[in-house]
């Protein structure tokens, strides 16, 4: 009878430390331009996913850089249920600093918890904008 007891015991006391000790988990996938410009805003969209099994609040951040220069976005916070998939975008301005030109690797952090996902994409920062669209139509005649 005690070795019962002691068993069910465990198998209870299992239970309830698989219940508080829940896993943080958190996936986030980006697309981010392959081109930007001096003193363009840059979007960093994607998916967030909470893939652990309680809702919670997902931060998320934005960093640009070269090894050198970084350029951070604001944190942006929202709220995902166990298994919960979102859209979010973050901006990061790019100021107009000729120093700036060259290749950066732009991620996105995503935090839940304990948990921590980030996924980066390869960029050019160029000079120069791109140039005005003409918006007036022209009549051939």
């Amino acid at each position: 009878m005690k070795v019962k007891g002691i068993v069910g015991g465990l198998v209870a006391l299992f239970a309830l430390s698989s219940v508080l000790w829940a896993a943080d988990c958190v996936e986030v996938d980006i697309e981010a331009p392959q081109v930007a410009y001096l003193g363009q805003t840059v979007v960093l969209s994607g998916e967030l996913t909470n893939c652990g099994d309680e809702a919670e609040f997902v931060e998320l951040s934005g960093f640009i850089t070269n090894g050198v220069d970084t350029l951070h976005s604001p944190a942006v916070s929202l709220y995902l249920a166990a298994g919960e998939t979102k859209s979010r975008a973050v901006s990061i301005h790019i100021p107009n600093v000729p120093q700036l030109v060259g290749t950066y690797t732009a991620c996105v952090v995503a935090r839940i918890g304990t948990a921590e996902s980030t996924d980066c994409a390869t960029m050019q920062i160029l000079e120069g904008g791109r140039k005005p669209v003409n918006t007036q139509e022209r009549k051939i005649r």
